[in-house]
């Protein structure tokens, strides 16, 4: 762990006691938008893991297998709309930020300029919906070292000067996917491309940052639930973020990686299951995926299971609002689709968690809320904003076992409004912001090793996530990953 400036120390002190002036309710966006608090019983940051890279027609859509589909139907990443969309669906779940899978300035494969597009367009909304949000770098399809510095060029320039990026410790955090090409010996000089010391985050058990990483970040592998658990009682793996997933059901052609991860994990839920494990773990939590729709590790709203991991992460966290808001947000999207002007206003409104002067606009009936605990001002009201203070989040923990205890998820004293149980039609594709040529993208599967020290490979990217106890074993495994990411490539678009 790199030992951070004193300055950055005291930046840190500076933050946290302007926040202490801020009124509790409210925080001041960048461009005169204005983010209120969501009350939720647990303090820490939630994140979700995102991809950028879809396209209509494209490759993702039409090409890589599926067992799942969205409501909207097939989408382009870029779309306003989408993005809209997608923003507000994390606000009412209870989401703070996303983390963008993001294939850096390359142009290795055709594509990869596309998917970066859709993240700058992706971005460049966060802070108008009061959302956060940071970037895992792809350095797997970086040319080079001088390539890679040149995508932290970027990230320097873009990204880390945005108040809303996503920070630990007051330092912005960095994530890399693998890493999977750039050699530890050269991250020192790629990371100092972004002009910080950032919080460098590699994907579990990988050791290939040597001393430039500060902590790593959880996926999932066959073992699921033991696998998760056995991350969180390393010791060698710094600065943890847990993860919380849905489940695993890949539809690659080949039939790879074999294996799955039920939905219904402990006799119910696995995304509840996952997140009664990372209780107690870390300031910020990552969920894998918002939409790997070939993974099937979605929690994106699909045909097949509508709205059920949303719904889920809402009780869990404790907040307010249900089902009935995401189905107002997925009708302020077909308003949009079908050019009501109405749009504009009904999206400041749920921006601004005032679902009753949504509803007023399209025409929709905002459900009445019970405050849940002790919070002054936590009574029930009619639509409109969430009142009151945050009340008690002293839920029980819940058990760090691989059953999953359930715990309770503490009281939330916040009464807001919410909405219709309008659906709405199912839409495909619509108007792009930025239209480009067919995208492939990368795949994010991966892998984690047991606490025993056996090395496993993740099911798309093939990198090595951890030691291996012995040459044999190790040889093999090695074998396997390299053709994984050799399929991998092969996927992910025709250079």
């Amino acid at each position: 762990m790199k030992i951070r400036s004193v300055a950055a120390t005291l930046s840190a002190l500076a933050l946290l006691l302007a926040g202490c002036a801020a009124l509790p309710s409210e925080e001041q966006e960048t461009g005169g938008s204005q983010r209120q608090a969501l009350a939720k019983s647990d303090p820490r940051k939630i994140y979700v893991h995102l991809m950028p890279w879809f396209e209509t027609p494209g490759y993702h859509w039409d090409m890589v297998g599926r067992h799942y589909n969205p409501q909207i139907g097939p989408y382009h990443s870029g779309d306003y709309n989408v993005i809209e969309y997608q923003l507000l669906l994390m606000k009412y779940s209870g989401i703070d930020g996303v983390i963008i899978d993001w294939p850096g300035r390359s142009t290795m494969n055709k594509d990869l300029p596309a998917n970066a597009e859709n993240t700058d367009q992706l971005i460049d909304q966060t802070a108008k919906f009061g959302m956060e949000f940071a970037v895992c770098f792809e350095d797997q399809y970086a040319v080079d070292t001088n390539d890679a510095v040149n995508s932290m060029h970027w990230v320097r320039d873009h990204y880390f000067n945005r108040p809303n990026h996503i920070k630990e410790n007051g330092t912005p955090a960095l994530f890399v996917f693998g890493p999977q090409k750039i050699a530890a010996a050269d991250w020192p000089s790629v990371l100092s491309a972004t002009g910080i010391d950032p919080m460098f985050f590699t994907l579990w058990y990988n050791d290939k940052a040597g001393g430039a990483r500060d902590g790593t970040f959880g996926w999932l592998y066959s073992d699921a639930l033991t696998g998760v658990t056995n991350y969180y009682n390393r010791a060698d793996q710094g600065t943890k973020v847990p993860v919380l997933y849905p489940g695993f059901n890949a539809a690659y052609a080949n039939g790879a990686p074999g294996w799955s991860i039920a939905y219904d994990l402990n006799g119910g839920d696995t995304l509840a299951a996952t997140y009664n494990l990372s209780k107690g773990v870390g300031d910020m939590v990552q969920i894998a995926t918002w939409n790997d729709y070939t993974e099937g590790t979605m929690i994106e709203p699909t045909n097949e299971r509508g709205y059920a991991s949303l719904v889920t992460l809402q009780k869990a966290l404790g907040v307010v609002y249900g089902q009935a808001e995401l189905e107002i947000v997925r009708q302020l999207y077909d308003r949009r689709k079908a050019g009501d002007p109405k749009a504009d206003a009904a999206s400041q409104a749920l921006i601004n968690f005032d679902v009753a002067a949504a509803c007023a606009q399209l025409g929709c009936t905002a459900p009445v809320h019970s405050g849940g605990g002790t919070g002054s001002g936590g009574t029930s009201s009619t639509g409109g904003k969430p009142s009151g203070s945050a009340g008690s989040s002293t839920g029980t923990a819940g058990s760090s076992s691989p059953s999953g205890g359930s715990g309770s998820g503490g009281t939330n004293t916040s009464s807001g409004g919410t909405s219709s149980t309008t659906s709405g039609t199912s839409s495909s594709g619509g108007s792009s912001a930025q239209p480009t040529a067919g995208s492939t993208g990368t795949g994010t599967s991966a892998g984690t090793a047991a606490a025993d020290g056996d090395t496993k490979t993740d099911s798309a990217s093939g990198c090595n996530l951890g030691p291996t106890r012995s040459t044999g074993s190790g040889g093999l495994l090695v074998a396997a990953a390299l053709m994984l990411a050799s399929r991998r490539r092969r996927r992910s678009g025709v250079s």
